[in-house]
């Protein structure tokens, strides 16, 4: 995700150690690319939000991601 100088995408969620209350900022790995990794191991999918500094939350349905499996997204979020 593009999403502008200063800003940082943050997970919440359900499993792997995810909260609804509160976003874990995700890791910067080059321009445009960003990665989560769960602090816990499951064997049950993580149902996953990603939110713009915390508080704007990406266009569309949570994403779920399967235990042991790597997954790309490209969330947008409102302008």
């Amino acid at each position: 995700v593009l999403i502008g100088i200063g800003n940082k995408p943050y997970v919440r969620g359900e499993g792997g150690g995810l909260s609804m209350e509160e976003g874990v900022p995700m890791d910067f790995v080059e321009i445009g690319k960003w990665q989560w990794q769960p602090a816990e191991e499951s064997d049950e999918p993580f149902k996953v939000y990603i939110l713009k500094n915390d508080e704007v939350p990406a266009e569309g349905d949570p994403v779920l991601l399967e235990p042991g499996k790597r997954r790309a997204i490209s969330p947008r979020f409102p302008e």
